[in-house]
């Protein structure tokens, strides 16, 4: 059987004080809400609604003695005192007196069951008449990625600030591929409501507001949103700020010669500065997240100068574009990666540039003392059609150069430098010879550790 209806029975026959008394049944009972619906309530002004009891078979009692109970919450956590009236004919008068305005919640109920469509939403408006005004940068657009901040303020008739609780201020802001995003909303209690949204994406916003479920634009606002831009001669990003709540009001500004070009085979620099409130703000080191993508692995190196500034390199050993991306405390700065692109330069020695190449030696024999094989680092190039890295250098380490046992593989590593910096070589200008104590070759395998 239905829980409900064994609840429902149990108390109809508890609450029947004669044989031929008839009990109301909660779910036959209603309520007149044309009192919900009547012109626009105002704050001061009583409620008064009818509450209809019924018996198990639908009709109308003509007696009373029906405990209906009647709850009534308000914004701020108001509860309100209903007045229930027992007409002693099967109909019972509530007046509910609200003085906030805001939206109210009114439950009724018998034997602790609700009556069909309880709760009812009633909607409360300002007794002096309201006036709604707008104001902050966020209406009138701003750089990704924000956020955007606006006001709205909510007077009455007189000027006085006045407080409509948070239910009945609906905004909604959709972007430029009709991607709905949620806005925060916050206010101090006194008619002023701050709403915070964060674009995603650079383009045209509307933002539309609704009081009490009516719109107060008549038309949504149009807000332009623009992606941040580098351009060449700047050397200052400013990226925005952060919002959480552990790190309200932090920004942070990127600066810097290496955010728009970086040089092949050399160090590249830019600086992040972390501020909040105005003031320079240390974000721990576990908490800053930098990555950059490429035509070649990066490692940025990140320096905490205990200021608030972060000084960070890098050194790309491709040319290509790459993609910066920066996170503080789990949330990205930036609203895209960065594109940084890095030129040829002319420390780059490429299969591209020649068809033809030719063997040059750059490198002495080293000996090995384990079976007296002989190992010799080439470089393969057609000097006048390449571009040749200047001060070209190349050196020998590992331990397959001092020797090793029989059927056991080794290794050694050869490092080239230009003008005393690590450059990218392609594997294919890298020649290896080996050559055992029998005047057998040994084909080495060689794999570029840049990639």
């Amino acid at each position: 059987s239905n829980p409900a209806e064994s609840a429902e029975a149990l108390a109809m026959s508890r609450n029947a004080s004669a044989v031929h008394q008839v009990v109301a049944n909660p779910s036959a009972c209603s309520v007149e809400t044309s009192a919900f619906k009547t012109g626009k309530l105002t704050a001061g002004k009583p409620i008064v609604f009818t509450i209809y009891a019924r018996g198990p078979d639908g009709k109308q009692k003509s007696t009373g003695g029906d405990s209906f109970t009647v709850t009534v919450a308000g914004p701020r956590g108001i509860h309100v005192n209903p007045v229930v009236t027992d007409n002693g004919d099967g109909t019972y008068t509530v007046s509910v007196d609200p003085r906030q305005a805001g939206r109210y919640l009114i439950d009724v109920l018998l034997y602790g069951i609700q009556l069909p469509g309880s709760p009812y939403s009633v909607d409360i408006y300002p007794a002096k008449g309201m006036k709604c005004t707008l104001e902050g940068a966020g209406l009138k657009g701003g750089s990704l990625p924000g956020p955007l901040v606006f006001c709205i303020k909510i007077t009455d008739s007189q000027k006085n600030p006045v407080d409509i609780g948070t239910e009945v201020v609906e905004v909604t802001i959709t972007g430029p591929g009709g991607e709905k995003l949620k806005p925060l909303i916050s206010d101090d209690k006194s008619g002023s409501y701050n709403v915070e949204y964060t674009p995603t994406v650079a383009g045209i916003y509307t933002v539309g507001i609704n009081l009490f479920n009516k719109a107060i634009l008549a038309k949504p606002l149009q807000v332009k949103v623009t992606a941040p831009e580098v351009t060449p001669n700047a050397s200052t990003l400013a990226v925005g700020s952060i919002s959480q709540a552990k790190s309200a009001g932090l920004k942070c500004t990127l600066k810097g010669s290496g955010l728009k070009k970086g040089g092949l085979n050399e160090k590249n620099n830019f600086e992040l500065v972390c501020t909040q409130n105005g003031k320079p703000k240390r974000i721990e080191l576990k908490d800053i997240n930098i990555t950059i993508t490429g035509p070649s692995p990066v490692i940025p190196h990140v320096v905490d100068n205990r200021n608030g500034t972060y000084s960070v390199s890098y050194m790309p050993i491709k040319p290509g574009d790459y993609q910066l991306s920066i996170s503080l405390l789990g949330k990205s700065i930036l609203p895209r990666p960065l594109t940084i692109s890095v030129g040829d330069g002319s420390t780059f020695l490429s299969r591209a540039h020649t068809p033809a190449p030719e063997t040059a030696t750059l490198a002495a024999k080293v000996a090995s003392p384990a079976d007296a094989s002989q190992v010799q680092a080439k470089l393969t190039s057609t000097p006048s059609e390449i571009n040749k890295p200047p001060g070209l250098k190349c050196a020998l380490r590992g331990p397959g150069l001092k020797g090793s046992v029989a059927n056991t593989p080794t290794t050694f590593t050869i490092s080239c430098t230009s003008l005393g910096r690590l450059c990218f070589v392609d594997s294919s200008f890298v020649g290896v010879e080996i050559v055992g104590s029998n005047g057998s070759a040994i084909t080495p395998n060689i794999k570029n550790l840049s990639l």
